[in-house]
C-alpha cells in the first residue's frame, strides 16, 4: 500500500464489482444462443456471452503492441528530457538594453 493511503484496496473492490456484472451478465444470457459461420465451418448453438467474451479477449490481445509500443515511447521522451541540462548563467547571453528613441510611442511621449 501507499504511504498515507486510506488503507482501502479500491482496485479489488472495483474488479469485484465488474466481475460480479459479468456473472450475472452471463447467468441471464446463457440461454441465449446463435450459430457462427467461418464460411467453411458452422458452430451450432453458442451463447452469445461466450462470443462477445472471445470478442473482448481477442480485442485486448491485438492491443498489447500497441500499449507496450506507447509505454516505450513515454521512457524514450523521459531519458532524453532528463539528459538536456538547463545553461549555465555564464552560458546565457546578456540582451543588450533596446534603444526606444526611434519607436513611434516614444515620440508620442516626447511631445505630450
Amino acid at each position: 500500500m501507499k504511504k498515507g493511503g486510506s488503507g482501502v484496496p479500491w482496485k479489488m473492490i472495483f474488479f469485484l464489482v465488474v466481475l460480479a456484472f459479468v456473472v450475472f451478465f452471463a447467468g441471464f444470457n446463457i440461454t441465449n444462443v446463435s450459430d457462427i459461420s467461418f464460411g467453411f465451418y458452422t458452430i451450432v448453438d453458442v451463447p452469445i456471452f461466450i462470443s462477445l467474451f472471445i470478442a473482448f479477449i481477442a480485442g485486448a490481445v491485438i492491443m498489447i503492441p500497441f500499449v507496450a509500443r506507447s509505454g516505450k515511447a513515454k521512457k524514450r521522451k523521459e531519458r532524453t528530457r532528463k539528459q538536456v541540462e538547463p545553461p549555465s548563467d555564464d552560458e546565457i547571453p546578456e540582451i543588450p538594453a533596446l534603444d526606444e528613441s526611434d519607436s513611434p510611442r516614444f515620440k508620442n511621449k516626447k511631445k505630450q
